[in-house]
């Protein structure tokens, strides 16, 4: 379920022009956005990026953890290997 409703969050911001998705997740979520493709950063890793051409950085406090995913077009074979692997 959660596979399906993350797939689909990714499609309606494709499809919205997003080119990448961020997000926080937990330690023991961790693998779940893995699987999916994210990269998932260490905990108390501070997301940085750039808003135009200004870098900045978001801190993150205890086992909390920034993950993000660049978006592009996939086959929906993605989301059968990730429900069932």
């Amino acid at each position: 379920m959660g596979a399906h409703l993350l797939g689909k969050m990714e499609d309606v911001a494709l499809k919205a022009g997003s080119k990448t998705v961020y997000g926080v997740t937990s330690a023991d979520s961790a693998a779940f956005y893995k699987a999916g493709g994210h990269q998932v950063q260490k905990p108390d890793e501070m997301f940085r990026t750039y808003w135009g051409e200004s870098e900045v950085a978001f801190p993150i406090s205890g086992d909390a953890q920034w993950f993000s995913k660049g978006l592009k077009r996939r086959s929906s074979s993605w989301l059968a290997n990730l429900v069932n692997p």
